[in-house]
């Protein structure tokens, strides 16, 4: 069989444009970049996780798939680079991502813009501030929420601060992490 210039072409350019986004910088499709805000807290390998709640490690910079937004100053995490390929298939357990933060003094008041792929609820203080989708892995309700950020406004407290998100990668027939990524990203800004 004989394939065409054209087909060659268009799957070499594919394969230089998956290469080229295979590590964990940002993808720029959709920039947010809000005028009047400083950016306090973005989601960062500061950022923990936990599995139970109780042991905690430092978050990884996920592969950021091409269709997701990017969120200045934030990084996409998850609790490791690429999927495997059983959770790209069965979808991931619940992970809870921490990050600790002490706002400017006097600040009260801030922006929290976050979205997941695939589904999240964020708390703030021990408050449940939003959510988008449903937490279980067996889900596959994927309404492409993740294709915008939702944002909250949240007061803040003197001294620390924490924000909790718990976050689902929903099942997939895909049979590797590029197919079906875990991610998560979010950020908080202040009025200037």
């Amino acid at each position: 069989m004989r394939t065409s210039l054209a087909v060659t072409s268009f799957s070499l350019l594919l394969a230089l444009a998956a290469s080229a986004h295979a590590g964990p910088e940002f993808f720029p499709i959709k920039p947010v970049n809000e005028k009047n805000e400083t950016t306090i807290v973005v989601s960062d390998r500061r950022t923990e996780f936990s599995l139970d709640g109780k042991t905690w490690s430092p978050a990884v910079a996920t592969w950021v798939h091409p269709s997701w937004p990017v969120l200045q100053g934030a990084t996409w995490i998850w609790r490791v680079t690429k999927v495997s390929k059983d959770e790209a298939h069965n979808g991931s357990p619940v992970v809870t991502f921490r990050r600790k933060f002490t706002p400017p003094v006097g600040r009260t008041r801030a922006t929290l813009r976050i979205t997941a792929d695939n589904a999240y609820q964020v708390s703030l203080n021990g408050e449940v501030v939003g959510s988008s989708g449903e937490l279980a892995a067996a889900s596959n309700v994927d309404d492409g929420h993740w294709h915008t950020f939702d944002a909250y406004a949240v007061p803040l407290q003197p001294g620390e601060n924490v924000i909790i998100v718990r976050a689902v990668n929903y099942h997939s027939s895909a049979t590797s992490g590029e197919a079906n990524p875990g991610g998560v990203v979010f950020s908080l800004a202040v009025a200037q």
